[in-house]
């Protein structure tokens, strides 16, 4: 959709339009994902807070049973980590092959990813 493409792309304002105009903030696409997941893997906080804000669901699920939170870490989108577990994402949610996000930080080489997550996780000890 539109929306979709917006959040992919980054575009807070045309996103905030057509939000206005009465996109479907947790319409899917063919691969099961909701504009929020692609806001998490542009790494823009503003359209996954106004998104989040308007109602979607954090913890959505694509076809392959990804929330936008597994998307964010699998890319290395540390902000969007962080907001998204702000917000509300369960940082223990498994996709559909039972890995959670500490799986996917196995496979990452960016130290500041790994950081943000291992973060999150303390926090969710605490």
């Amino acid at each position: 959709t539109p929306l979709h493409i917006a959040a992919k792309n980054g575009n807070y304002e045309f996103a905030e339009f057509l939000i206005s105009r009465g996109a479907k903030v947790n319409s899917k696409d063919d691969a099961g994902r909701t504009c929020l997941h692609y806001a998490a893997l542009s790494n823009s906080i503003s359209i996954t807070e106004l998104i989040i804000r308007k109602g979607a669901d954090i913890e959505d699920r694509d076809t392959g049973g990804h929330t936008p939170l597994h998307l964010a870490v699998k890319k290395g989108c540390t902000q969007v980590i962080k907001k998204l577990f702000e917000l509300g994402a369960d940082i223990t949610a498994t996709d559909s092959d039972g890995r959670h996000c500490v799986h996917y930080i196995a496979e990452q080489t960016d130290i500041s990813t790994i950081q943000a997550v291992l973060e999150v996780s303390l926090l969710c000890r605490s």
